[in-house]
């Protein structure tokens, strides 16, 4: 019974979403509906590069160890932070922001009211003796 379950499972996890997959197809076969994808797209890319942005200019003012340029020379919706397992340990149980275990963190998780809090947080972490 639970190799049956097993291969359901499997077969399911292996295999695309035919819902997602039409979804995809209906955006990008309406002109309309992909150059409205293609904006959105547009203003998550800006907004994750604002938020690195104003990520490392938070860390500068605060006077935090090291260079944070990193964090604006990456792309995407993570940046690596370049912090410790220590330093990890310390922003999940003391402060509750939780990064990767490689330090990666979400850059789209970040808002105008958890951007002070992860910058201090970050501070913190840098700057605390282990």
């Amino acid at each position: 019974m639970e190799s049956q379950a097993d291969k359901i499972v499997r077969s399911l996890w292996a295999q695309p979403a035919a819902g997602g997959a039409h979804v995809v197809a209906t955006v990008l076969s309406n002109p309309g509906h992909l150059a409205e994808w293609k904006e959105e797209v547009k203003r998550i890319v800006e907004r994750c590069m604002l938020i690195r942005e104003l990520l490392r200019e938070r860390l500068r003012l605060l006077g935090t160890p090291g260079c944070w340029d990193h964090l604006t020379q990456q792309a995407g919706l993570y940046c690596f932070t370049g912090l410790n397992g220590e330093q990890l340990d310390f922003l999940s149980k003391k402060r509750h922001v939780y990064l990767f275990a490689s330090g990666c963190l979400n850059v789209s998780a970040i808002n105008g009211r958890n951007l002070d809090y992860i910058a201090e947080s970050i501070h913190l972490a840098a700057t605390t003796s282990f």
